[in-house]
C-alpha cells in the first residue's frame, strides 16, 4: 500500500504554506575558530586524540566568512527557511562567564542577512558542541551544566529573540547522551555515565525552554529536535518481540517518554543497570512542559533480534541487505518517516512537527565537466518526500522540512561521509557547487509537489 503511494503523482503534493528549508551544524560548518573567537569544545579536544580528519570543526566550510555566499545559495534553492546552530562557545568561550561581542555578532550579521534574503531563521541551541572547559567540570554528567546551558538560552533569547520566532532547545538528546557518555564513541569520550547525563540534557532542555519563553515573551515558540527510529523484530517469536520493545525503549523512548509524558519508561533500569537516578523532585514536570513543536529528525530504522548476553541490551542489531543501505551501513526506509509521524502524531499526541533533518551520507564527487551527480541522493529525497506528501495528504501535523544538509562538511565521526546539498572543495579554495540534489530539491520546492517518479 505504501509503495503505491509512494509511486502515485496524486498522493505528492504538498500544502499551500509548507515550509522548506535546510539545516547546518555549527561545528560541521562554521570553521573559524581563531579569528572569530570561538572557544575549544568537546569534539576539538576528542579529534585531537584521534585520527586526523578531512574536514574537522576547525576548517569546516568557512560558513562564518562565506554566509551571503551560502544565504544566496538558499534563495538559488528557494528554501523559505535555514536550521542552523549557535555555537554556545562562539557566544561564551568558556561556557559562561562573559559574552565575547564577536562571536555575538557573528550571529547578528547572519540573522540580518537572512532577514534581507527572507529566510526565516529556526536556531537550535545545543549541537553536540559542548564548551571544553564545562567538560573539565563535569560535562553533561554533573547537574550544574543544565544551569549553564539555561544561561546561555536565556541570553540567546534576550540577544536574538526579537529576529527569531522559532527556538529549538537541543538535537537528538539521545547521541549526546548515549554515545558521548555512554560507550565513548562521540565527544567527549566518556563511558558509563549515559543516564546522569542524558537527563541533565533534558533537565536543560527544560531549564531553557522556561527561559526563553520568559525572556522572548508569548509568540516566541520552543521545541526540541528528537531523532526517532523505528524498530521492527526481524524474525517472529515472543523473544524477538521483547527485544524489539526493550530496543525501542533503549532507543527511542528513553527521549520521548519523559519529554512528552513526564517519566521515564519502565525499562529504564533494565538498560542502565542498577544505581540511582539522576532525578530530583520537580525535574519531570520541568522536563516534560508543554512545547510548540517537535523537529523529527529521521534516517532509517533497525530490525533487531534477541540476543542473550549481549551489552549494553541483549538485543542483536541486523543489518540490512547492501543494496538497501548506505555507505554507513544503515537501511533506507522511506515508510519508517511515515511510522516515526504517526508514532509522534498519535502516539503522543504531538500537534506540530518539522522534519528537522532527513538525508543520506554519499561519496560524492564532480565529473570531468566539473558536475557533481548524486543519483543516490535524488533517490533518497524522491522517496521520502512522497511519503511525507502523503502523510501531509492525511493531514498528519507536518508543517515543514529541513534537509540534512545544505553543505558538506565536518561529519563527526564519519569521515569521508558527504551530506549536503552542495558539494564542498575542500582542496580547491572550499568552493560550492550545488549538487543534482539540489537541482531535484528546488524543483520540489518550486512545485510544491514531487514531480513523477519517471521525471528524474
Amino acid at each position: 500500500m505504501l509503495e503505491d503511494l509512494i509511486k502515485d503523482p496524486r498522493t505528492a503534493r504538498f500544502p499551500a504554506g509548507f515550509l522548506w528549508g535546510t539545516a547546518t551544524a555549527a561545528l560541521c560548518v562554521e570553521g573559524a575558530r581563531g579569528d572569530a573567537a570561538r572557544g575549544e569544545t568537546i569534539w576539538d579536544a576528542f579529534l585531537a586524540e584521534g585520527e586526523g580528519r578531512r574536514a574537522g570543526p576547525e576548517r569546516g566550510c568557512d560558513h562564518v566568512h562565506r554566509m551571503e555566499e551560502d544565504i544566496e545559495l538558499m534563495r538559488r534553492l528557494g528554501a523559505g527557511a535555514y536550521r542552523f546552530s549557535i555555537a554556545w562557545t562562539r557566544v561564551f568561550p568558556e561556557g559562561r562567564g562573559r559574552a565575547d561581542p564577536r562571536g555575538v555578532a557573528c550571529y547578528e550579521a547572519l540573522l540580518d542577512a537572512l532577514a534581507r534574503a527572507g529566510i526565516r531563521p529556526f536556531p537550535t541551541l545545543y549541537y553536540w558542541d559542548l564548551p571544553q572547559a564545562l567538560a573539565r567540570r563535569g560535562g553533561w554528567a554533573d547537574r550544574d551544566t543544565a544551569s549553564y546551558f539555561a544561561d546561555f538560552a536565556a541570553f540567546c533569547a534576550e540577544r536574538f529573540g526579537d529576529r527569531v520566532s522559532s527556538f529549538t532547545t537541543l538535537n537528538d538528546p539521545w547521541s549526546a547522551a548515549m554515545r558521548g557518555y555512554g560507550d565513548g564513541s562521540h565527544a567527549p569520550g566518556v563511558r558509563g555515565h549515559a543516564r546522569q547525563a542524558l537527563h541533565h540534557l533534558l533537565l536543560a532542555h527544560g531549564h531553557a525552554a522556561a527561559a526563553i519563553r520568559e525572556i522572548a515573551g508569548e509568540d516566541s515558540r520552543v521545541g526540541i529536535a528528537v531523532t526517532v527510529t523505528p524498530v521492527a523484530a526481524a524474525r517472529p517469536g515472543a523473544p524477538h518481540a521483547a527485544a524489539a520493545a526493550l530496543y525501542d525503549a533503549y532507543l527511542n523512548r528513553l527521549v520521548l517518554d519523559p519529554l512528552l509524558l513526564g517519566c521515564y519508561p519502565p525499562e529504564t533500569d533494565a538498560i542502565f543497570g542498577p544505581g540511582p537516578s539522576p532525578a530530583a523532585e520537580g525535574d519531570a514536570g520541568l522536563i516534560a512542559a508543554p512545547l510548540d513543536f517537535v523537529g523529527l529528525n529521521y534516517y532509517t530504522r533497525r530490525r533487531v533480534l534477541a540476543a542473550p548476553g549481549a551489552r549494553p541490551i541483549p538485543v542483536k542489531v541486523v543489518p540490512p541487505p547492501a543494496a538497501a543501505r548506505t555507505m554507513l551501513g544503515d537501511e533506507i526506509y522511506p515508510a519508517g518517516l511515515r511510522e516515526a509521524l504517526d508514532r509522534l502524531a498519535a502516539g503522543y499526541g504531538v500537534k506540530k512537527i518539522f522534519i528537522t533533518e532527513n538525508g543520506i551520507p554519499c561519496e560524492d564527487a564532480k565529473d570531468d565537466a566539473g558536475a557533481v551527480r548524486d543519483p543516490a541522493r535524488v533517490e533518497f529525497l524522491k522517496a521520502h518526500l512522497r511519503v511525507l506528501a502523503a502523510a501531509a495528504g492525511d493531514k498528519a501535523p507536518v508543517e515543514g522540512f529541513f534537509a540534512w544538509s545544505l553543505l558538506d562538511g565536518f561529519q563527526w565521526t564519519n569521515a569521508g561521509a558527504r551530506c549536503g546539498l552542495v558539494h564542498v572543495d575542500f582542496d580547491a579554495a572550499l568552493a560550492r557547487t550545488p549538487k543534482d540534489s539540489f537541482a531535484f530539491l528546488a524543483q520540489v520546492i518550486d512545485a510544491g509537489a514531487v514531480p513523477d517518479p519517471n521525471a528524474w
